[in-house]
């Protein structure tokens, strides 16, 4: 529990210091964001691609949601 808390707090004042750094703010990245997934979306309608991956069960890793987006 500690842990987390110092990963979320982290992540904000270093966030928080990058924005301000590259002078942006969280709307400039959420429009980045939902361009990117409009692009990607798009071309996985136009384009037919029949591609089958294989994924080793075994090479999954497994990541604990610490902290994410909600806690901003």
């Amino acid at each position: 529990m500690v842990t987390a808390l110092l990963v979320a707090i982290a992540f904000v004042v270093v966030g928080m210091g990058i924005f301000r750094f590259l002078n942006s703010t969280v709307a400039d990245f959420m429009i980045a964001g939902s361009t990117l997934l409009f692009i990607i979306s798009i071309r996985n309608i136009l384009v037919a691609e029949t591609k089958t991956y294989i994924v080793d069960p075994d090479s999954v890793g497994v990541v604990p949601l610490i902290t994410g987006p909600a806690v901003y």
